[in-house]
């Protein structure tokens, strides 16, 4: 009798221990909240699978035969889950490289636009209302640069330079400001000549607005780093990496009521060119707020 029970025992022991653990993990898997992919769950599966085909087969029920056949239809289900793993695993690599990208570069271009549109509204009072419009600027328009040549010079006022400039004689030990320097020589024609004043230069120019722009050092590093390539104002209307390509929406304002005030408001915005996930619902992309008049982008 013993000898029986010994015989059985270590006939069906390891299958049995091996089908207990293949279900173990089986459920393991199937909870969601263990977050385990469906390879992980086919490999438990037939691991499970491969325990309940050796006890019946030590049980006599199945056939040699007919365990080879499920055997391998396993396998095969195993190599084809695993594959799609697999390529499931690239495309997910590959949609985030593109995601990324697309991030980078629509900021980029929504920044330009930005850019430019508050150059615009500083010498029309309004923002332009399309592209056209901005790229015309962009080519003919002007902006005043501060041209600096040499530095305050190192000098206490004197009274005689206090009253010119305020009026009265203030006590102070600190030597005169850049604001000082500049209304004492431009403003007196340095009547006391201060040492060092003369070589202080202080003049506003006007200079094209492209010529400006496109010597910005941060946007051209940027553009390279990004992989855009240099600066197009034909380009910049267009949604970066969209496919096909589709343009920004551009909604300018010229006298909209903000607060009980009345203001220039713009707004520019489009569908995101690719999904925060595989296969996911695109968001809204863009800067400007018609109701607050805030130029405040949806990444900030």
């Amino acid at each position: 009798m013993n000898g029986s029970i010994n015989i059985i025992f270590k006939k069906y022991l390891l299958a049995a221990i091996i089908a207990i653990l293949g279900l173990v993990l089986l459920i393991y898997g199937l909870n969601d909240k263990n977050g385990q992919d469906s390879l992980f769950v086919v490999a438990a599966a037939n691991i499970f699978i491969g325990g309940v085909l050796a006890v019946l087969l030590s049980s006599g029920i199945l056939k040699r035969n007919l365990v080879i056949v499920i055997a391998a239809l396993c396998a095969a289900i195993t190599v084809y889950i695993g594959y799609s793993s697999i390529e499931s695993v690239n495309d997910s690599i590959v949609h985030n490289e593109k995601r990324t990208a697309a991030e980078l570069q629509t900021v980029q271009v929504l920044t330009e636009i930005k850019d430019i549109q508050k150059a615009f509204k500083d010498q029309n009072g309004r923002y332009a209302s399309n592209f056209d419009e901005l790229k015309n600027f962009f080519e003919t328009g002007t902006v005043e640069k501060l041209q600096s040549e040499g530095t305050v010079p190192q000098y206490k006022l004197k009274k005689k330079e206090k009253m010119l400039l305020y009026n009265a004689n203030p006590p102070s030990d600190e030597n005169m400001t850049e604001l000082e320097a500049y209304r004492l020589k431009y403003e007196f024609n340095n009547p006391t000549n201060i040492p060092g004043l003369d070589n202080f230069r202080r003049d506003t120019l006007e200079i094209p607005f492209k010529e400006s722009f496109l010597s910005n050092k941060s946007m051209k590093a940027n553009r390279a780093r990004f992989n855009m390539g240099e600066f197009d104002i034909d380009d910049i209307k267009y949604v970066p990496l969209s496919e096909p390509k589709y343009e920004w929406t551009m909604v300018a304002i010229d006298s909209a009521i903000v607060v009980q005030d009345t203001m220039p408001v713009l707004r520019v915005y489009a569908e995101e060119p690719i999904a925060k996930y595989q296969g996911g619902t695109k968001d809204t992309i863009g800067f400007g707020n018609l109701k607050t008049g805030s130029l405040t982008g949806t990444w900030e």
